[in-house]
């Protein structure tokens, strides 16, 4: 799903919605040097492989599906995004068609790939209306990289590999 900040606006104009937000952005700083390192990652989905390859040249992640490049359709360039952002959560089926329901109300755990590292630690969110908060596994607030971030969501389970260069 996509939008942009006008669409949103528009929509919740059009809903009546005038009260302002409460919601935080990504905290976004110059690059850590917390968790490990981590220049390839690897995200298995049941249909499809993601998979991530870090530039250090330009701090950019690189994104592959299926092992190959994941081009925009209309400019032909890979995508590329500067942060990473795996979150696990319950799915369930919530139909006869297979439809998914994802748990995305409380606290699960999280991985975030950030400047050619990978942090270890958890998502938080109190209520459909609240966004995300990340935190290290000591309970810190996690910042990013400036610059567009990928969020992956996962079943609580799967296996999410990210390592140093060359694995």
């Amino acid at each position: 799903m996509y939008t942009s900040t006008a669409q949103l606006r528009e929509a919740a104009e059009k809903a009546g919605l005038s009260a302002p937000g409460r919601l935080e952005g990504l905290r976004f700083e110059t690059p850590q040097s917390l968790g490990t390192e981590a220049h390839s990652i690897q995200i298995p989905y049941p249909t499809t492989r993601v998979s991530y390859e870090y530039a250090p040249a330009t701090g950019d992640y690189a994104r592959l599906m299926d092992g190959a490049a994941h081009r925009d359709e209309v400019s032909g360039e890979q995508l590329t995004v500067k942060n990473v952002i795996v979150q696990f959560a319950r799915h369930s089926v919530i139909d006869e068609r297979g439809r998914l329901g994802i748990d995305l109300v409380g606290t699960g755990d999280a991985i975030f790939f950030t400047g050619g590292r990978r942090i270890e630690g958890s998502w938080l969110r109190d209520s459909e209306f609240d966004a995300f908060r990340y935190e290290d596994a000591e309970g810190n607030p996690v910042t990013f990289v400036p610059g567009r971030s990928w969020v992956q969501i996962v079943r609580t389970g799967t296996s999410v590999t990210g390592g140093p260069p060359g694995n």
